[in-house]
């Protein structure tokens, strides 16, 4: 009887449910939300439905295939990935989002965890959605963390939409480069049309090799959380503007990297730094490589015109107030 009691438990044990975390390895080239797109084991066996691999706490491998994020999809995961787990699965794969032919505000993917192969982008968005961007984003995409690759262009995000008639939203606690110059966190690379995208990343940290958010996007980028050099090389901003006429718009903090001298700067490239309305004494500021404040905004109160057309002093930590200008090509970003 306990023999017969045992190998019931290990039984249930060995079936994944919908109450248990599991690994599912992609199995087919097909819409994240279609039945048997994903498998219990990398080689293609367990096929699983589609209610099963999409409960909130599984991780989902691209395991080399192509996972397509249909419009409309409302889905929350644990953690997706196109990295080999040192198994027998493929590493590549990407999960894509083609929004062409979009009308739907709702396409919205939520996931703790994004984890980036050697191989390839893992999150591609790409398409002409014609939703006003005033009516919402086309894609939301809501994550915790990631860490871009260690081969050229193995991005978290890449963000190749050629049209302006559509917004992406995305945010993230934590965004990094990776191990290759070109291994950005988010990549924003459309040179033929206008993109509108709100980036929301509470620590965007460049690596020793690469920005964690690159934009060479003619249209607006705009990124709200701050962006943080790297603590490894001085040459490797947080965030870099790489387009020559549209800048990336950075609104919340400026901070070089923590490691002392040798440190990146948080910035690089033609961007602007437009800060939030500070409290008194406080707010948007930039850092030093040693991480003391040598800009601090505050309200440009000693002037009525100044405060109407919302500009800023940069106050300057020696005390000697000097009134913002935009800037570019990586210079010391005084702003308003």
């Amino acid at each position: 009887m306990k023999k017969l009691i045992s190998l019931i438990v290990l039984f249930l044990v060995a079936i994944p449910t919908l109450g248990f975390a599991a690994s599912y390895y992609g199995c087919a080239n097909a819409a994240i939300n279609a039945n048997y797109t994903f498998c219990e084991t990398p080689a293609g066996t367990g096929a699983v439905t589609a209610d099963t691999a999409l409960e909130g706490t599984h991780t989902l491998y691209a395991n080399g295939y192509t996972i397509t994020i249909p419009e409309s999809l409302v889905m929350s995961t644990a953690k997706l990935s196109n990295k080999d787990d040192g198994g027998d699965m493929v590493d590549g794969g990407k999960f894509t989002v083609n929004t062409t032919g979009w009308t739907s505000t709702t396409t919205a993917l939520t996931v703790t965890t994004l984890e980036v192969g050697a191989t390839t982008d893992l999150i591609s968005i790409t398409g002409t959605g014609t939703v006003d961007p005033a009516t919402g984003s086309i894609f939301t995409l809501t994550a915790g963390t990631c860490t871009a690759g260690s081969a050229a262009n193995t991005y978290c995000v890449s963000d190749a939409r050629t049209t302006n008639a559509s917004k992406v939203s995305a945010s993230f606690t934590t965004l990094t480069g990776g191990g290759n110059n070109s291994a950005y966190g988010w990549c924003g690379n459309s040179n033929s049309s206008a993109i509108l995208t709100a980036l929301s990343v509470t620590s965007a940290i460049g690596s020793g090799s690469a920005p964690a958010i690159y934009t060479n996007a003619s249209g607006t980028v705009t990124q709200t959380g701050k962006c943080v050099g790297s603590a490894t090389s001085f040459a490797i901003p947080g965030c870099r503007g790489n387009n020559s006429t549209t800048p990336l718009y950075i609104v919340g903090s400026l901070e070089w990297g923590t490691a002392g001298t040798g440190s990146g700067p948080p910035a690089a490239g033609n961007f602007v730094w437009q800060p939030v309305a500070p409290a008194s004494g406080g707010g948007s500021y930039i850092l030093t490589t040693g991480g003391t404040p040598v800009y601090v905004g505050i309200p440009s109160a000693g002037n009525a015109a100044d405060v109407v057309a919302g500009k800023y002093f940069i106050q300057k930590t020696d005390g000697v107030p000097t009134v913002g200008t935009a800037s570019s090509g990586g210079g010391v970003p005084y702003a308003y």
